[in-house]
């Protein structure tokens, strides 16, 4: 009799050990850090100069996506040109400790803060399309209206993680016609 019941107590510690490890296990699982950006921007591009576009976050003024592009990728000529994101062009996705605005974009030195949290770097194309819509009334004038697709856009995060979008709309750009 005192067999079994040892051998009952035993059984019962080893339930109760495996209970508490298995409740450990399943209490310490991390499903990572699954920190997925908002990807939420205003319709509108805003500019520094002809080559840095961006948009800032619609929900949080804390992202910004922006593309860089060479001052001859405007063309100013009716049609549809591709372009692949390099060198010369650029495609980044910031995240930042506390809202931002254009200063922070269009100054020769950019402020120290807000701080950069997450980098993210783009490859790709950038496919542009533009129109041409003259003003009748006067002579010479109008817009160039420039469609912006970025096309096969892959970004990597610099602390890994990637983001991946087949044909994102970063918006219209519009040029003035001068003569």
């Amino acid at each position: 009799m005192c067999y079994v019941y040892t051998i009952s107590i035993i059984f019962v510690e080893m339930i109760r050990t495996i209970i508490i490890l298995f409740s450990i296990i399943l209490l310490s699982c991390d499903d990572g850090n699954l920190d997925t950006p908002d990807f939420d921007f205003s319709s509108e591009i805003k500019n520094c100069g002809d080559l840095v576009l961006y948009k800032i976050g619609t929900t949080n003024n804390n992202e910004a996506l922006i593309l860089s592009i060479s001052d001859s990728d405007l063309k100013n000529v009716a049609g549809t040109v591709t372009l692949t994101i390099g060198s010369s062009r650029t495609v980044t996705y910031r995240v930042f400790d506390d809202s931002v605005d254009s200063n922070y974009f269009c100054q020769d030195v950019p402020p120290t803060t807000p701080t950069t949290i997450q980098n993210w770097t783009g490859i790709g194309s950038v496919k542009i399309t533009t129109t041409e819509e003259v003003d009748e009334n006067n002579i010479g004038t109008g817009v160039f209206t420039n469609q912006i697709n970025l096309i096969n856009l892959v970004l990597t995060k610099d602390a890994g993680g990637t983001l991946s979008f087949d044909d994102y709309d970063f918006g219209v750009y519009e040029t003035e016609i001068t003569n």
